[in-house]
């Protein structure tokens, strides 16, 4: 990501902008670990003058996303007749984890 400021950026609007940065992994399914996130502010002048390197450890853990029940549509049963709906809908209840 790259930021840049015109001539007017105060010093409190570049400190705000920094200290609002944020991560996010849109992944389904990201790999648990940590990332380096690395802020280098520079005055864009041309003479490759920078500040220190701020270096942030973010940890990335995984989440167990609750399962989503797709039921397909236009569904009829005979009354007191097994069907494959209800079937699969007895079949899912038994066998929930409830946590």
């Amino acid at each position: 990501m790259k930021v840049v400021f015109n001539s007017n950026a105060t010093i409190q609007a570049v400190e705000t902008a920094v200290k609002n940065i944020v991560y996010q992994n849109i992944s389904d399914n990201p790999k648990n670990g940590t990332r380096t996130l690395e802020i280098k502010i520079t005055d864009g002048d041309g003479d490759n003058k920078s500040s220190n390197t701020l270096n942030r450890i973010v940890n990335v853990n995984s989440i167990n996303q609750p399962p989503i029940l797709t039921v397909p549509e236009n569904q009829t049963a005979k009354e007191d007749k097994n069907s494959i709906s209800k079937e699969l809908v007895l079949k899912i209840l038994t066998e929930i984890t409830f946590v």
